[in-house]
């Protein structure tokens, strides 16, 4: 939602670039880095309801604002459109691969499930996006790979 106001409306644009808006980014990046600090240095806060929900919240939030400065940064609907979609798409991947698979998954099959999920979903991009350079496609690739292995070892 962060996202969408700071890429679609134009007076939430010039605000994020503004005196204001750089100032409220440089906060966000040192309570991002704090709430991580945070969690994990001290397992106890981790564990603990109210002050767990209040650091995560303040980690998204200030997340969210910072990605969507990125985003706005970029001014190409069509390239966060491509990205949201390429890691929907990985997430509903794995999410299937896990509910569908009967046996303890490996690494090489996490790593061939992954791997074919990224080429699969890389082909649309290949074939509506004429704009993107071919190390656009390559880092993409890498970056949707490293993401998969990540969500697969996570799980």
């Amino acid at each position: 939602m962060v996202i969408t106001l700071l890429t679609q409306i134009d007076s939430f644009r010039y605000f994020a670039y503004s005196s204001g808006g750089v100032w409220i980014q440089i906060i966000a990046i040192f309570i991002v880095f704090a709430t991580l600090i945070i969690l994990f240095c001290w397992n106890e806060m981790a564990k603990r309801v109210p002050y767990n929900y209040i650091l995560l919240t303040l980690f998204t939030m200030c997340e969210s604002y910072f990605l969507a400065v990125l985003c706005a940064e970029i001014n190409d609907n069509s390239a966060v459109l491509t990205v949201a979609f390429l890691t929907a798409g990985m997430v509903s991947a794995l999410t299937l691969y896990a509910y569908k698979s009967d046996y303890d998954p490996s690494w090489g099959t996490g790593l061939l499930v992954v791997i074919s999920a990224a080429m699969v979903l890389m082909l649309p991009c290949l074939f509506f996006s004429a704009t993107w350079e071919v190390s656009s496609y390559f880092f993409t690739f890498c970056y949707l790979v490293m993401y998969g292995i990540y969500l697969f070892h996570d799980v």
